[in-house]
């Protein structure tokens, strides 16, 4: 198990991990525990088995200081062969882009929306991310396309909060207001 760690350092963590034929193996806190990192970290693992097929799931969380319940999401775990190619394009739909005042309000069904982006390869990356409409037409940015582009390093893990107020800008609530079912 590999981990890649980003901040506070720039860091490669490698820690050899064994699992019988047909069992389950549980990690609970990854980083913290089971790699002895010490928290907080951000970064990303890696699986990389020295034999046989394995297959992976996370769940990546945070605990709410006052009341001690955990908020997070399943986070896919995907193969190399997984990653995109220059000049392919993933399409994620289906996604709720609430306004600040909703998501802060804390309304039931209500999700700001956060992409992260990994380079695999150990070489520098450029990704164009744009913001759609369900139907594939484009949001607008000043009468352009509404997208950006983001330079990776060698391995790296971006994560970009509020995506679509990072490609729109600060009329993203002013335009647009909640956004539902669009795609990025």
């Amino acid at each position: 198990l590999r981990y890649y760690q980003e901040r506070p350092l720039v860091a490669v963590v490698d820690k050899p991990v064994s699992v019988e034929p047909y069992a389950t193996l549980l990690l609970g806190d990854v980083v913290g525990e089971f790699l002895e990192v010490a928290t907080p970290s951000i970064g990303h693992l890696v699986l990389i088995p020295d034999s046989g097929a394995m297959t992976m799931t996370s769940r990546t969380y945070t605990t709410t200081p006052a009341t001690t319940q955990t908020l997070g999401t399943g986070v896919p775990a995907l193969t190399p062969t997984e990653s995109l190619r220059l000049g392919q394009a993933k399409v994620i739909g289906a996604l709720r882009d609430s306004t600040f005042a909703t998501t802060h309000a804390a309304r039931a069904g209500t999700f700001r929306t956060n992409i992260g982006l990994v380079e695999t390869e150990g070489k520098s990356v450029t990704v164009k991310v744009s913001l759609l409409f369900f139907d594939g037409r484009s949001l607008a940015v000043g009468g352009a396309v509404a997208a950006k582009s983001y330079t990776l390093r060698p391995n790296e893990l971006l994560q970009v909060n509020e995506i679509a107020a990072q490609i729109i800008g600060p009329s993203r609530e002013s335009d647009y207001g909640e956004l539902d079912n669009v795609q990025v």
